[in-house]
């Protein structure tokens, strides 16, 4: 599976399409903004305040090139926030952090919007 990464500022260095590791990233959890109170008469009470992507975090694990590992060191240390579009998926995220290892690495990201 391919990832494009793009900024929203031009830049002549700022995108890439990037192998996806197979069955190794982790597009985070799916969940609504929820809170259980117990009550006073043995019951509870929910509150449900909806879903927001924003409680998204993934870790994306690419199969890299020393290229393509020099683009991400780059892309996270100059850029805050990019766009990851994965297969139908468009993100808007804020850069974490990159963790390298031998012909991959991993980039943590925390997503803002979905589209």
């Amino acid at each position: 599976m391919k990832a494009a990464i793009f900024t929203d500022n031009f830049d002549p260095d700022g995108d890439r399409l990037l192998t996806l590791a197979p069955g190794k990233s982790k597009m985070g959890d799916v969940s609504r903004r929820r809170t259980r109170v117990k009550t006073l008469d043995g019951g509870y009470a929910i509150e449900d305040r909806g879903y927001s992507p924003a409680d998204r975090s993934m870790s994306l694990v690419f199969a890299v090139s020393e290229s393509e590992l020099d683009y991400l060191r780059y892309l996270t240390a100059t850029y805050t926030y990019a766009y990851i579009c994965i297969e139908k998926n468009l993100y808007y995220v804020s850069i974490a952090r990159l963790s390298e290892g031998v012909m991959q690495a991993t980039l943590f990201v925390d997503v803002e919007e979905e589209y």
